[in-house]
């Protein structure tokens, strides 16, 4: 269908703007209470640092739950373990103003005694492609109510930087010959 009246184009781009924010809202949980999980980093970790980063954190629990709800984030994406089986990923993508979060549920995944919560984040920074929404890279888990509280993200989680990733250089950061060589110069190695 081709529109050719820009007013219906305008029209239809307004209420198409104006849905997409009510679902946006929408999509919140009713009776979510405010999240007492604080967003963590690697201490030291510049702003925008390209990194990725392992968290983790050790849950005791006298019994298997039944049920044991979390809401999982991240600035910019997440692997969720729970001893060592993946539980899910995310977030979707979103912006500031309007952050996406994951739920789960952890019960299958935990046992009586002590259960190993870990999350890998990672966050391109800087040299992050420009839908890639992001302040800086962070980790949020927050349990949904009582006793989940206690894999709330805090200053209790380890934190450890994976040095065996980097991001590869970017044409800016080559030098220039690697960019503008003659085809007859065969000994320049650029990587």
């Amino acid at each position: 269908m081709q529109l050719r009246s820009p007013l219906l184009t305008f029209a239809m781009f307004a209420c198409c703007t104006v849905y997409s924010g009510d679902a946006a809202a929408q999509s919140m949980e009713p009776g979510l209470h405010p999240w007492s999980a604080q967003w963590i980093s690697l201490p030291g970790l510049a702003g925008r640092a390209p990194a990725v980063v392992h968290f983790r954190k050790i849950l005791n629990l006298r019994a298997k739950p039944e049920r044991f709800l979390v809401h999982a984030s991240a600035d910019n994406a997440f692997l969720l373990h729970v001893n060592q089986q993946r539980v899910g990923s995310g977030p979707s993508r979103g912006d500031l103003e309007h952050w996406r979060y994951e739920t789960y549920d952890l019960a299958p995944f935990l046992q009586a005694g002590p259960n190993v919560i870990a999350a890998t984040v990672w966050n391109f920074g800087e040299i992050a492609a420009l839908a890639q929404v992001s302040d800086r890279l962070g980790f949020l888990l927050q349990g949904e109510r009582g006793s989940e509280a206690a894999v709330d993200t805090d200053e209790s989680w380890d934190t450890e930087r994976e040095e065996g990733v980097a991001a590869l250089p970017t044409p800016f950061e080559l030098p220039a010959q690697c960019l503008f060589r003659r085809r007859t110069h065969r000994t320049a190695r650029c990587v």
